[in-house]
């Protein structure tokens, strides 16, 4: 996955990926998700360390 200037990218196992606590975060509290949190899309692994919550996701 790449941010969408491709400055950051991670890699991720099918894993963690497909773990069930794993999500594809576009609004928080009932609104959409504001650009300082990852507007559009943020990447939410409760089971991998805070790197790997990669925000505004460009690529998967």
């Amino acid at each position: 996955m790449r941010t969408p200037d491709e400055a950051y990218y991670i890699g991720l196992d099918m894993e963690s990926a497909l773990h069930p606590q794993t999500i594809l975060c576009y609004e928080m509290n009932g609104k959409e998700l504001p650009e300082n949190h990852g507007y559009p899309l943020r990447l939410i692994i409760p089971v991998k360390y805070g790197v790997k919550h990669l925000k505004r996701i460009g690529t998967i």
